[in-house]
């Protein structure tokens, strides 16, 4: 089970209380319509619920990337949807965040019930999503009040297709009381002939900045705010922090790129750009919602550790969505030297006891090829690196790529993984992780 459906997990999120400056030009006051209802005011303290409709890069869903990328990639894709919780003021606000965009849907498909969308499918990426307009209305009509977050591209629409239909998500958001929120579609990650950045978009960036005057609805133009950043990025920066994924399985000379969707950590850094838009206005409701910030795990330990004994250790704020943990404890200053690596520690533990090895956990290969704690013991003072991971896999043997149609496992059983060689290899499952480093003085 993936981190988009599973329960929220027990963290605070903490208040940013650090204010932003906005753009005039590209902020607009969502109530100030005349020929439409307007979203009544909540009462102070209420939770607004927040709705997301796009297509795939606000939901892709790890259920379909073996779809997606059948071809042999190891890709794990989201869209920053699934990632925007992370941002919420706190878990009231973070639970209610619904994600109901369809990869491959436009304006047009979005609003057609499963079964009527046969041959008229701009993008077909796997198994489809139940999830389509009339489905929104009702869960408007059932909430009450809330904001509804608007993306879409072209996709197929025509102009007039597109611009009606937005006029209807707008009009109907309002009728039901929700504040309607339009983003344009994120940049590409692509270039020109001349090497400068191509952000690969049409003319649909300005039609959805045109219906945002004509209905005075609040505009997040991520367009220019992802044009802006990947424009002083080079290729490897993009690959790095977005998406390099396909570049770790070809075997071709000249990989592929993905230009458009994002690995967890790219949809983490757009679902904070989305945030960081929200909060050009800071007293607007939707920055009250997500003016929060990632609460970072906490990793303790001693800075003496006991003889012959594993360090004792203790965390806090584990993100949603960890399914296990997994520590590595390596040498500084010998190469990355291990000295101890477990995985499959319950997500539910909060501390590891000196010279405790969890029960439920898979002891790793050590530096000399054992599945034991090694002490550190050397002539001179050395630096001891603890790494904490929260993973979003119950078990370190499910790791895995697709090679065509089959799953094959990035799992050695055989192989020794210091920190470094664990973040290459299942950095894809890594949700977050948190260090702590000691020195170990010298007999």
């Amino acid at each position: 089970m993936y981190p988009f459906c599973r329960m929220l997990a027990a963290l605070c999120l903490a208040l940013l209380l650090a204010s932003c400056d906005g753009d005039e030009s590209n902020r607009h006051d969502s109530d100030a319509a005349s020929d439409t209802t307007t979203a009544a005011p909540a009462s102070p303290g209420t939770v607004e619920p927040i709705l997301l409709v796009g297509p795939s890069t606000v939901y892709i869903a790890h259920e379909l990337n073996e779809a997606i990328h059948a071809d042999g990639s190891d890709c794990r894709l989201e869209g920053w949807g699934e990632r925007l919780w992370m941002y919420a003021s706190n878990n009231d606000i973070a639970s209610q965040i619904y994600n109901y965009a369809q990869p491959g849907a436009n304006t047009q498909t979005f609003q057609l019930p499963p079964e009527d969308r046969e041959g008229n499918e701009p993008l077909l990426y796997g198994p489809r999503r139940d999830h389509y307009w009339a489905k929104v209305v009702e869960k408007m009509e059932e909430l009450g009040h809330g904001i509804l977050l608007i993306q879409f591209g072209a996709n197929g629409d025509n102009e007039q297709q597109f611009k009606n239909n937005i006029r209807k998500f707008v009009r109907m958001a309002r009728e039901n009381n929700f504040t309607p929120v339009l983003v344009t579609e994120i940049a590409k990650r692509r270039r020109k002939a001349d090497g400068s950045h191509d952000p690969g978009r049409g003319r649909e960036i300005e039609w959805m900045r045109e219906i945002a005057d004509e209905t005075q609805a609040r505009l997040l133009d991520l367009f220019q705010k992802s044009s802006r950043i990947y424009g002083g990025m080079t290729d490897a920066q993009w690959d790095e922090a977005f998406a390099n994924c396909y570049s770790r399985w070809y075997t071709g000379d000249t990989p592929p790129k993905q230009d458009t969707h994002f690995e967890p950590k790219g949809a983490k850094k757009v679902a904070s750009w989305v945030r960081d838009l929200a909060c050009e206005d800071t007293d607007s409701t939707l920055c009250k919602e997500l003016r929060g910030t990632p609460k970072a795990m906490r990793l303790a330990s001693s800075r003496t550790i006991p003889e012959h004994d594993t360090p004792p250790m203790s965390w806090q704020n584990m993100p949603k969505g960890t399914e296990s943990l997994a520590v590595v404890v390596d040498d500084h200053d010998a190469n990355h030297f291990v000295h101890w690596a477990v995985t499959d520690i319950d997500p539910g533990r909060t501390s590891i006891t000196a010279g405790e090895t969890p029960e439920e956990a898979r002891m790793l290969n050590n530096q000399l090829g054992g599945k034991s704690y090694i002490d550190p013991a050397y002539p001179d003072d050395h630096m001891y690196e603890i790494h904490l991971y929260a993973l979003d896999m119950a078990k370190i043997s499910e790791a895995h790529h697709m090679q065509g149609t089959q799953k094959v496992s990035i799992f050695d059983p055989e192989k020794t993984y210091n920190h470094l060689e664990f973040e290459k290899h299942f950095g894809n499952f890594i949700i977050d992780k948190a260090s702590f480093f000691f020195e170990q003085q010298a007999p």
